[in-house]
């Protein structure tokens, strides 16, 4: 569906742990505004996931955050 709407594009993700941050494109998140951008993405942004029913790619992705060790992920809970 999105195919007609968008295309397909590369976009690097850069990690500076001593400087605590993550770098995507153009944009520069602090590990809080990271964790806040995830949250936004898990309940659906807005106007929110309809009937808070959320994609499977958003589900793999909670399943990715909750197994991985990237200290970017520290303390984020997604209920």
């Amino acid at each position: 569906m999105i195919r007609s709407f968008a295309e397909k594009a590369s976009i690097s993700v850069l990690i500076d742990e001593k400087m605590e941050q993550i770098t995507i494109g153009e944009f520069v998140f602090n590990r809080p505004a990271f964790q806040d951008l995830i949250h936004y993405v898990w309940a659906g942004g807005f106007p929110r996931w309809k009937d808070d029913l959320r994609p499977d790619y958003v589900l793999s992705m909670k399943k990715r955050i909750d197994r991985s060790a990237n200290y970017l992920f520290e303390g984020l809970i997604l209920t």
